[in-house]
C-alpha cells in the first residue's frame, strides 16, 4: 500500500466535502450533466434503503457508535421525525431495523471468511476500512481495500431486497456501479494499481440474509472504464465552461 497516496481515518463528511470527482457521481452525470450538477449542490436526506446500508457498513467496520438505535416502531413516530430534524444524515435505526442491520453484516462477516480462505486472502495481506484516495482531480473511498502479494481487491459491500444474479445484474447498472467501477479503476490505476480485483458481496435485507459474492469480469472492469472516461472528459469540460446544459434528448419509442 502507497501510504503517501491514500489518506486514512477521514470522516465520511470530511471526504465528500472534498472537490473532486466521484464515482457514484458518474451515474447522475450519465442522465444529464443538470442532473449531476443538482445533485452536487443539494444536501440530500438519505432514504431508508440508504440510511440501512449505511448502518451495515458501520457494522462491519465495528463502528457500531456512528448508529443511534430508536425504541420507536416505525419511522412516523415523532420521536423519530425529532431525532431526524436534529440529525439529517444520521444513522437512525427503528423498529426491526437493527435486526436487520445486524443480520446482514454477521452474513457479511460469514461470506468473507469463506471467499478470504477461498483466494488466499488471509495469508500475508492485509486489509484497512474505507481509506480515501485522492488523486489528480479524482477521489475515490473503497468500502474495504486489501493488498499484498502482489495482489489488491476493492471490496464494496451491498444491500438489496435481491442477490441472485437476474435481479442484481439490473440493479448494478441501474444504480451506476459499473460507472463506479470504471471511475475506481482510472483512479487506482493513475496511483499506480493495476490488476485491482473488484469485488461486490452482496447481502439481501430479509432473514435469512442470503448473500452472493460478485467479482467483475476483469475486461468488463475495461469497457467501464472507458464510460467513466467520457464521463469524466464532460464533466470537467462542463466545470471548465461553467456550462451545465445539454441539448434536450429526443427518444423514439
Amino acid at each position: 500500500m502507497k501510504d503517501e497516496i491514500w489518506t486514512i481515518d477521514m470522516p465520511a463528511e470530511e471526504y465528500h466535502k472534498v472537490d473532486a470527482i466521484h464515482g457514484s457521481g458518474l451515474k447522475y452525470a450519465a442522465t444529464g450533466l443538470d442532473v449531476f450538477k443538482h445533485h452536487e449542490d443539494t444536501e440530500m436526506v438519505p432514504s431508508r434503503a440508504m440510511e440501512l446500508g449505511s448502518a451495515v457498513h458501520a457494522l462491519m467496520e465495528g463502528d457500531e457508535a456512528k448508529i443511534t438505535f430508536m425504541d420507536v416502531g416505525s419511522r412516523n413516530a415523532k420521536a423519530y421525525k425529532e431525532a431526524r430534524e436534529a440529525d439529517p444524515k444520521g444513522i437512525i435505526l427503528v423498529g426491526d431495523e437493527p435486526d436487520i442491520a445486524r443480520g446482514c453484516s454477521i452474513r457479511l462477516s460469514w461470506a468473507w471468511g469463506e471467499y478470504r480462505s477461498a483466494h488466499d486472502i488471509a495469508i500475508g495481506m492485509e486489509f484497512i476500512n474505507e481509506p480515501s484516495l485522492f488523486i489528480n482531480d479524482l477521489k475515490a473511498r473503497p468500502d474495504r481495500w486489501v493488498w499484498g502479494d502482489g495482489r489488491t481487491f476493492s471490496v464494496n459491500w451491498k444491500t438489496s431486497t435481491s442477490a441472485v444474479e437476474r435481479d442484481f445484474r439490473h440493479h448494478f447498472y441501474r444504480m451506476g456501479y459499473h460507472l463506479s467501477v470504471g471511475h475506481y479503476a482510472i483512479a487506482y490505476r493513475e496511483a499506480g494499481y493495476t490488476g485491482t480485483t473488484f469485488v461486490f458481496p452482496v447481502v439481501e435485507t430479509s432473514p435469512p440474509f442470503h448473500v452472493v459474492i460478485y467479482e467483475i469480469d476483469p475486461l468488463q472492469v475495461e469497457v467501464f472504464i472507458e464510460e467513466a472516461e467520457t464521463l469524466h472528459t464532460k464533466i470537467r469540460q462542463a466545470r471548465e465552461d461553467d456550462a451545465w446544459t445539454e441539448p434536450v434528448q429526443v427518444v423514439v419509442l
